[in-house]
């Protein structure tokens, strides 16, 4: 753990010196225009359209200008998970998909970009104006914590998919809107109440695809009949309100049209699932011409829940980050795979059974330090664990080998007696719970083995001095010795020695009559590092001269 935060630290730093180089030219020169945050290297403001400008403050994305926003299915938003790491990095790929909750289009914007927020899956609210007219496609896909939105009093097109598997379970389509495209509200499975205020629009094929609804509209207009009154994918309850009528509403209930699928999308073949130090891996086969996929994850018996969209159709593998997870609980993970052609996107089935697996975070590792007769290993506890496995290389040596099993899941260390002197070992630890294990810090904690020494002889060799000896360990840099007038050596003094040949030493200018306790152990230097063997056992001597 420790290790990691410096790497971050660093990492950060490093970013920090690069923050006067300028940004590299992305789209159109008012989309470079962008603004640089003082504390990374991302971007926070700059242009989504010719008069239109984005910027992100205290999880708040907002759109402000007039006009069009860009569109982004050929391109990637500047807020994009793909932006962020093809010009700042894999560790900033997330920035903005993790910390956007709130979007905020202000008035004079009139078009929704297409694709423009489908990355910010974590948005809880969206604020539109009167002024947009047209939302385009997949704008605001798969925000499933969406769970309201009010559209625009003057809004005429929406795009497809623009709201698929969106989290509200009401929409009002208001009385300008004329085109609602295909999928528009896929798989909003959450949505139970549609209601249609003006004249029936036209609407794409499986606009309610998975949905099922009661759709209000409006009583005596003739724009709506049976012929527009279907299913479109769902299952669709038409309820006649309001008008002029003092009859009663009717309700009808929709018909589903038969539709010939053009495309066929395998169901993707699961492979393995394993505990990772930065998460759990999810694999899967690649499926033949996909677009890309969506994984799923639940705990225990719970529904599924996306956590996931990859718009690269040959990845065959994810890590679901440690930072969303809890260890000691147990996931279970699937995967669909999608296309996309010609505007409209097909999904495959998925492997219901999926891959399950008990999330256990990688042990920190505290340290691994010489001990009298071995090598102690100390860790944090891993919550969830029964017990630990630890793993070392010894040498030279490039893989890990099993060496120890601690079957309590509160026991945090672990000696290993079978250590030769003068030998480097790299030690790390798994957690366990049944036939499941964590993943492992990979660089592990170094120790060069020292085998303690023995003081052999302590005398008051002189006026005011003690001259202490000791046996040699040939795979030694030098010596440490400490003395103290008591046994716990509190406010202890040290004498380095230089020489692993020099086995002896005079201290001098000590208090007559005290008596000192000395003790005496071995160090190495080695690849920038400096290791310790244990303490000899103490001795004491009576300054009587």
């Amino acid at each position: 753990m420790k290790k990691r935060l410096l790497a971050l630290i660093l990492t950060l730093a490093l970013a920090m010196s690069l923050l006067a180089v300028p940004a590299m030219a992305v789209e159109t020169s008012q989309e470079a225009e962008a603004t640089v945050s003082a504390q990374a290297t991302v971007a926070t403001s700059g242009y989504c359209g010719d008069n239109v400008k984005w910027s992100y403050s205290n999880g708040t994305l907002t759109i402000s200008g007039t006009g069009k926003m860009s569109d982004y299915d050929t391109k990637d938003a500047p807020w994009s998970s793909d932006y962020c790491e093809d010009n700042y990095g894999e560790y900033y790929e997330d920035y903005f998909e993790n910390r956007v909750k709130k979007i905020v289009v202000e008035s004079g914007v009139t078009y929704i970009g297409k694709d423009a927020f489908g990355d910010l899956d974590r948005v809880t609210s969206v604020t539109l104006p009167s002024t947009v007219t047209a939302i385009g496609a997949e704008a605001f896909e798969g925000m499933e914590y969406l769970t309201s939105i009010t559209l625009p009093s003057k809004l005429k097109t929406i795009g497809y998919a623009a709201f698929e598997d969106c989290g509200f379970t009401a929409i009002t389509i208001p009385s300008t809107v004329t085109s609602i495209g295909k999928e528009a509200f896929a798989e909003c499975n959450g949505l139970t109440t549609i209601t249609f205020k003006g004249n029936a629009p036209t609407i794409g094929t499986n606009a309610f695809e998975d949905v099922r609804a009661t759709v209000n509209y409006p009583a005596n207009d003739s724009t709506w009949t049976t012929a527009n009154m279907l299913n479109y994918g769902g299952t669709l309850t038409w309820v006649a309100t309001g008008g002029t009528s003092t009859t009663t509403g009717t309700t009808t209930t929709g018909t589903t049209t038969t539709e010939t699928a053009t495309v066929t999308v395998a169901t993707p073949t699961l492979g393995k699932i394993a505990n990772k130090e930065s998460g759990v891996k999810v694999t899967w086969t690649a499926v033949s011409g996909a677009t890309g996929y969506r994984i799923y994850r639940k705990t225990g018996s719970g529904s599924w829940t996306k956590v996931k969209t990859i718009s690269k159709g040959t990845t065959t593998s994810w890590v679901d980050d440690e930072d969303d997870l809890t260890s000691g609980t147990t996931y279970t993970y699937t995967v669909k795979a999608y296309v996309k052609q010609d505007g409209v996107t097909t999904w495959s089935s998925y492997d219901k059974t999926g891959l399950t697996i008990k999330w256990l975070e990688a042990p920190d590792l505290d340290d691994a330090k010489n001990a009298a007769s071995s090598v102690t290993v100390n860790w944090e506890k891993v919550k969830g664990a029964s017990g630990y496995y630890i793993y070392r290389k010894a040498g030279n040596a490039t893989s890990w080998t099993k060496v120890g099993t601690v079957k309590s899941g509160s026991t945090l260390k672990w000696s290993d007696t079978d250590v030769s002197n003068g030998t480097m070992y790299t030690y790390t630890v798994k957690a366990y719970s049944g036939s499941y294990t964590s993943g492992y810090e990979a660089e592990g904690e170094e120790v060069y083995r020292l085998s303690r020494t023995s003081i052999t002889s302590l005398t008051n060799s002189g006026s005011k001095k003690l001259t202490v000896k000791w046996k040699k360990n040939s795979k030694a840099t030098g010596y440490v010795i400490q003395y103290a007038t008591n046994s716990s050596f509190t406010n202890a003094k040290k004498v380095k020695v230089t020489s692993a040949s020099t086995l002896s030493k005079t201290i001098s200018s000590l208090t007559k009559g005290k008596k000192y306790y000395v003790r005496v152990r071995a160090y190495k230097t080695t690849g920038g590092e400096t290791y310790h063997s244990a303490w000899s056992a103490v001795k004491n001597v009576t300054i009587s001269k």
